[in-house]
């Protein structure tokens, strides 16, 4: 384990050196979180507002192990319904409730409530729920009876699980603070994927780029703003792209192997490009895509191969970094 995060993180990006800023594009703080004991490395994979964030810390025999990581409270580790492994996490939102899958399931998990299983409908099966909102709404997929095909679902501790699109194959990334849903109608295999919203009354397609090309999801922000991936030419090569209601789809940039990951309420878009190393970015309309290593304020803790795994709606940033030496945990938050 302790070699695949290395290799994450020596694939998706290395500081850089200070640069210009572009004038819209917020800087950070950078607060640093080492691995507390027994951990040998500490990573953050999700993250609220607040600057709460899941984080996986992996101990000397490189086995990985889950936590709420707060400021007030260090880490509190997230159990599953029946104690086995958990496989991963799908989703943090506001007041600490956290998703995932686990060696037998899906699971809901908060440290008021503890960890409740995610059932599957009747006659569906494998849920593996991607996003949850402020409501504690979950979304994500399921396996229809004939063992293959995916569909969306949405779930509620008080309603359990409803199919979303049970006539279409789907799968459902992505929610916001309006239940309003992202995901993708799978067509051709998945060949030709295609994102789409979910508003509560309609399924709302966001189209393709070009005649042999797939579109998907990456997040969706609380004014319906979509973060798109799309793969063109037959998968020849992708590009990160948003779409708004207005405006349709629009690439961030011409730079192609760009991958979006997710989108924050400024329609800031956070994601990968290649590079040498390649990087973590941060792209806004205004000033277009940013190394997010050039973004930390002066006099910022002296980190290297800065990842950036996750960005909360209100634009706080987290990931990892080496910090002397040693695999930690960041967390950057926006001043301005």
């Amino acid at each position: 384990m302790r070699a695949r995060l290395i290799l994450t993180i020596g694939l998706f990006g290395a500081i850089a050196s200070m640069a210009s800023r572009a004038a819209t594009l917020p800087q950070f703080t950078v607060q640093v979180i080492e691995p507390p004991p027994p951990y040998t490395e500490f990573a953050a994979l999700k993250v609220n507002n607040h600057g709460n964030m899941i984080a996986v810390g992996y101990d000397a025999q490189g086995l990985p192990h889950y936590s709420l990581w707060t400021a007030d409270a260090g880490s509190v580790a997230i159990r599953t319904p029946d104690g086995t492994s958990i496989t991963s996490i799908g989703g943090l939102n506001g007041h600490d409730v956290v998703i995932g899958t686990y060696l037998n399931g899906a699971f809901y998990w908060s440290q008021d409530r503890g960890s409740i299983a995610i059932l599957p409908a009747p006659g569906y099966s494998a849920p593996h729920p991607n996003g949850v909102n402020d409501k504690a709404i979950v979304v994500g997929s399921v396996v229809a009876s004939d063992g293959v095909t995916l569909q969306s679902f949405v779930w509620s501790e008080s309603n359990g699980m409803q199919v979303m699109t049970p006539r279409k194959s789907s799968e459902a990334l992505a929610i916001n603070n309006s239940s309003h849903v992202a995901g993708n109608l799978i067509r051709k295999g998945g060949l030709r994927d295609e994102a789409a919203i979910w508003n509560g009354s309609k399924i709302v397609p966001l189209g393709f780029v070009g005649a042999k090309s797939a579109t998907d999801v990456a997040g969706i922000n609380d004014q319906d703003d979509v973060a798109v991936n799309a793969a063109i030419d037959n998968g020849s090569y992708t590009q990160a792209f948003i779409w708004t209601a207005k405006n349709g789809l629009r690439a961030l940039s011409d730079q192609v192997d760009t991958t979006a990951m997710g989108i924050g309420k400024e329609k800031q878009i956070w994601g990968y490009a290649p590079g040498d190393p390649p990087y973590s970015f941060l792209w806004s309309r205004e000033s277009g895509m940013e190394n997010v290593a050039n973004l930390l304020v002066p006099g910022s803790p002296s980190i290297s191969s800065l990842t950036i795994s996750d960005m909360s709606s209100d634009g706080v940033l987290a990931g990892w970094a080496i910090y002397q030496e040693v695999v930690c945990a960041v967390i950057l938050t926006p001043i301005n």
